[in-house]
C-alpha cells in the first residue's frame, strides 16, 4: 500500500525486485528495482538520486494523478 500512495505522490521508490512491487514499479520510470537487500547498494541508489537530481523527475510515476488547479469542490 506505501509503495501505491509514494507512486501516486509522484515520488520515485526504491523496491526489492520481487514479483508484487515489480509489477507496480517499472525500473526507471517509477524508481528502481534493487536485485538486492546489501544496505550499500540501497545506499548507492538513493546518492544517484540525490546526487543527479535531473534524474529523479524522470522517474515519477506517469500515472500520478494531478490535481485540479482551482477551488475545492466543498464537499
Amino acid at each position: 500500500m506505501t509503495l501505491m500512495e509514494a507512486m501516486a505522490a509522484g515520488c520515485p521508490v526504491l523496491v526489492h525486485d520481487l514479483p508484487g512491487p515489480r509489477e507496480l514499479c517499472q525500473n526507471g520510470t517509477a524508481g528502481a528495482l534493487l536485485p538486492t537487500l546489501d544496505p550499500a547498494a540501497w545506499a548507492d541508489e538513493i546518492r544517484r538520486l540525490l546526487l543527479h537530481r535531473a534524474i529523479a523527475p524522470a522517474t515519477r510515476w506517469e500515472g500520478a494523478p494531478r490535481r485540479p488547479s482551482g477551488p475545492s469542490s466543498g464537499r
